[in-house]
């Protein structure tokens, strides 16, 4: 993914400069500035015991462009992208693969941010929106074989959770407060629950095309059922 911007001088026909992404060659890696970033290679040994790809900075593109980001440590609590204390951050077309029992994608008091395109599978996690993350958009992800939730919001609020593919996570969307914002065309087909929600303080918007075979608490979500 690029960036132009244009250049005027007097007298001159106006130059398009051209912004290449910074190549990430190597992990961990902590992204303190903001702009756009990319993965130089897929990364299919990654041992870490906290955040692999740590994002703390505003106005961030993460492209992977469908490269790999494999590994973790068992047994340890890591997240493998983690999103902290940052706005306008964007993390899309990764594939991500960890045995650790963190997330895969974490927001940590995060907004305004869109995570899409993913593809997930394995770990405790997929997506998790951490306390004082609002107004985010997670959507169009595919999340398999998760060992919790594939997408978990904790005291989460306003955010948009629309087209994604959830399959055989041992949960599929869960709200543990917060609450706001809207459910839109995710299809979510877990082992032990679909979609539940417990003590929100906001109520859910049903933004219809919803498929699932449960949906427990107080969502106020009509969901039709897995095939």
């Amino acid at each position: 993914m690029s960036a132009s911007a244009t250049i005027s001088c007097s007298g001159t026909v106006p130059v398009a400069l051209v912004v290449a992404a910074t190549q990430i060659n190597s992990l961990p890696y902590t992204i303190s500035e903001s702009g756009e970033y990319t993965l130089a290679q897929s990364f299919t040994d990654a041992c870490y015991a906290m955040g692999v790809l740590t994002i703390e900075a505003d106005d961030v593109t993460l492209d992977c462009e469908n490269k790999q980001i494999a590994g973790g440590t068992p047994g340890t609590v890591s997240q493998t992208i983690d999103i902290q204390n940052s706005s306008n951050v964007t993390v899309q077309n990764c594939n991500i693969n960890t045995s650790g029992t963190g997330a895969a994608i974490n927001l940590t008091l995060s907004s305004g941010s869109t995570i899409s395109s993913n593809t997930i599978a394995d770990g405790a996690y997929g997506i998790y929106l951490d306390f004082g993350s609002t107004n985010n958009t997670i959507s169009s992800n595919t999340i398999d074989g998760v060992l919790q939730s594939a997408i978990y919001l904790d005291a989460a609020e306003n955010n948009n959770i629309t087209g994604n593919n959830l399959m055989d996570n041992e949960y599929g969307i869960r709200f543990n407060g917060g609450g706001g914002g809207t459910l839109t065309n995710n299809e979510v087909c877990g082992l032990s629950g679909d979609i539940e929600c417990a003590s929100l303080s906001l109520p859910l918007i049903d933004g219809g095309g919803n498929i699932a075979n449960s949906v427990s608490g107080a969502c106020g979500i009509v969901a039709s059922a897995c095939d």
